[in-house]
């Protein structure tokens, strides 16, 4: 699978972040940059701003 901010694949080890609500996956650096000038998930445009809702989940891939 890849990150669709960077293109590249994930690998074994590297951190992702996992969007709630429409459980997307990206490199964490590359999410991170995104959400400095976006409100909501590159792929699905759904919101991430959603109140009393976590607003990240990071996890490394195995």
């Amino acid at each position: 699978t890849e990150c669709m901010i960077c293109l590249s694949d994930f690998r074994n080890g590297q951190m992702v972040r996992i969007l709630p609500h429409c459980s997307h996956g990206f490199h964490r650096k590359c999410i991170e940059q995104w959400l400095h000038s976006h409100t909501s998930c590159p792929i699905c445009r759904n919101a991430l701003l959603v109140p009393g809702s976590p607003e990240k989940t990071t996890a490394a891939l195995p």
